[in-house]
């Protein structure tokens, strides 16, 4: 029905239920169909393919391997029982009861390995049906100046065109199958291994040598990198001045218009932009057992493009861009704070601008409610001066101006008889003193450079000396960086702030150049009513400096 239309999956069509069998096997009729009618099938690995492909099996449930359990072969799993119990009855001595005297040996086998597992593990084999069929597919495609990938490309292939970059992944992904077939046949490793445990057996015998340390770093090689196409998360989720300059280098080599990556599933589960229509992000959760998305599509046609759901939502609609978005996000929300009822107020106040401290950990100012128009945000109040006020919306504004993003919606207001400022910040930020008590780990999903880059960067043309781990958050629904406390900045001189003289100055290139087009008139025009002429002109000089002493990477 598709005619000479090409259809594109982004990947990931496995460990998500019991029925990735059939998604593979719809696809695989569907490319003979296509190419008989004119079009074509593309699939793009995505890192769970890759996963299955190599042997990482921590998301494959039981009734995928269910799928399989007609296939079995009873000598394959009569030999790996043998194993299991010969390796269960020399290591897991509890209590000094052998293994085999404290539990069901046969029960605990059929756990770890379910029925369907061992013909699942031959199927994506080097040999299998669908390891051949997935290993005839690429993991990033270009039709039309449009370049697919699952999770996107890093600045470790940003000169590499399109064949290079293939032949560097799918054929890492090749002779590591490769290698493992021929250990395997060597007995070296064993089907029922996970990739890990496969390097372990293997580095433990007396096989090659050559053979399994070259098993060994591919099994700990690019492939599987943070950096991958399957892996990386950059454009998606990295800040837009720190991955701009990397997609642009990519987009220019592959001569491309576009990238369009699935991997990272959109928060409001449906299709995003950023980077100005130049990455299109695509997974929105589609599977609504798991994700709770909704399945969609890209249509490209021409030079015009527009998106199809399946549910929930009109057929067809313009895909709505993430750059609007935030746009629109700081315009409700300062309608919000502007006009909306304050209601809810904590008592756990907060370095109020007194120099009153509570407990560390705990956001700025106190927490409220904001209703307005029938919904309802959460927001904080902060008592200050009339001077300090200026200087916290002034930092929001000077934000803006620049598209960081980084300062949440701050907006003048007054609260129990009480001037100060209304922050929109939500219930779902940690600062960096409860992350680090509860030991959380912040991702970092750029490629190059950091997100820190950026606010070491704000806060020295800023001149902020009052930085510290209370008053910088992250929303832990995406691990996006607020900032806050910014009310004794902006002085008048050039040095900088205290804390910044022992961090590696470094002005990420997306920002020097918002830095370079800023001029007097525009901070004029934006913050003259904020800022004096003499704090204006410290602005200037700082910018100056940053652009002139500090090291411009990207």
């Amino acid at each position: 029905t598709g005619g000479s239309t090409h259809l594109v999956s982004l990947g990931d069509l496995l460990d998500r239920g019991g029925e990735s069998r059939k998604v593979l096997e719809l696809l695989m009729r569907l490319e003979k169909e296509a190419q008989l009618a004119g079009g074509r099938v593309h699939v793009i690995l995505g890192n769970h393919e890759i996963m299955n492909l190599t042997g990482d099996l921590r998301y494959v449930s039981a009734a995928e391997y269910d799928a399989f359990a007609g296939e079995e072969d009873a000598d394959t799993r009569r030999s790996a029982f043998a194993r299991f119990t010969l390796h269960a009855q020399s290591n897991l001595i509890v209590a000094e009861r052998p293994f085999l005297e404290r539990e069901d040996p046969e029960r605990a086998f059929a756990g770890k390995f379910p029925p369907g597992f061992f013909a699942h593990r031959n199927a994506f084999g080097l040999d299998g049906r669908y390891g051949q069929w997935l290993l005839r597919q690429s993991q990033v495609l270009v039709i039309n100046r449009t370049v697919f990938v699952h999770g996107g490309l890093s600045h470790e292939v940003a000169g590499l065109g399109l064949d290079e970059m293939n032949q560097r992944y799918d054929g890492e992904l090749f002779e590591l199958m490769r290698l493992r077939q021929d250990l395997q046949n060597r007995s070296c490793v064993y089907p029922e291994q996970d990739l890990s445990d496969a390097v372990a057996e293997a580095s433990g015998s007396d096989c090659d040598a050559d053979l399994v340390m070259r098993f060994a770093q591919l099994a700990e090689g690019a492939l599987f990198s943070d950096l991958s196409p399957t892996w990386f998360r950059g454009g998606a989720l990295c800040h837009v001045l720190l991955e701009e300059q990397n997609l642009s280098r990519i987009l220019a080599v592959l001569d491309s218009r576009r990238m369009v990556v699935g991997h990272s599933t959109t928060a409001d589960h449906r299709v995003q932009h950023r980077f100005t229509g130049r990455l299109i992000r695509m997974d929105t959760g589609m599977l609504r057992s798991y994700y709770r998305g909704q399945p969609s599509a890209l249509v490209i046609e021409g030079d015009k493009l527009h998106v199809v759901y399946l549910t929930d939502a009109p057929p067809r609609e313009v895909i709505p861009a993430v750059d609007s978005r935030i746009t629109s996000r700081f315009e409700n929300e300062e309608a919000f704070l502007r006009n909306g009822a304050i209601s809810g107020a904590s008592s756990n106040s907060h370095r109020n601008g007194s120099g009153e401290d509570s407990a560390g950990g705990v956001l700025v100012g106190v927490a409220v409610r904001v209703k307005w128009r029938g919904e309802e945000i959460s927001a904080r109040f902060v008592p200050l001066s009339s001077k300090a006020i200026k200087h916290e919306v002034a930092a929001y504004a000077l934000d803006r101006l620049l598209n960081l993003d980084l300062v949440p919606t701050t907006v003048a207001r007054e609260h129990s008889g009480k001037r100060g400022v209304l922050i929109g910040l939500s219930d779902t930020l940690v600062t960096e003193t409860e992350r680090l008590e509860r030991q959380l780990v912040r991702p970092n999903w750029c490629g190059d450079g950091n997100i820190y880059q950026l606010m070491y960067a704000y806060d020295a043309l800023i001149k902020n000396n009052a930085r510290n781990l209370d008053n910088m958050a992250y929303d832990i629904r995406d691990w996006r960086l607020v900032i806050t406390e910014h009310n004794t900045s902006f002085g008048r001189g050039t040095r900088l702030p205290v804390y910044l003289r022992q961090t590696e100055h470094v002005l990420p290139k997306g920002f020097a150049d918002r830095m370079k087009n800023l001029t007097e008139d525009q901070l004029r025009m934006t913050l003259g009513e904020l800022l004096n002429k003499s704090e204006i002109n410290g602005l200037m000089k700082r910018r100056e400096l940053l652009l002139n002493d500090w090291k411009i990477a990207g």
